[in-house]
């Protein structure tokens, strides 16, 4: 564009078109920004805290599955959390 504008004249429609290809481009650009430490530390820390709970929600769910599948006589003699 800076070439175009330089041997066309900045207000030709050459240059015009060029610049235009320019701001398409730069609209366009998705790229990511780049992320500041701290926020990549955090994001790190979260992922971390994650993958570990995951392991022990798995074993809940199955904890839980297992209950479900057991058949009481009586629901009311069901074990009473303890707090």
């Amino acid at each position: 564009a800076l070439d175009a504008s330089k041997k066309f004249g900045s207000t030709s429609s050459e240059a015009r078109t060029a610049w235009e290809t320019v701001e398409e481009m730069d609209s366009s650009d998705n790229s990511i920004a780049p992320v500041n430490a701290e926020y990549a530390e955090a994001v790190a820390s979260l992922v971390k805290t994650l993958s570990e709970q995951q392991e022990k929600l798995s074993e809940v769910k199955n904890v839980a599955l297992q209950l479900q599948k057991i058949k009481l006589a009586n629901p009311e003699l069901t074990a009473k959390p303890r707090a």
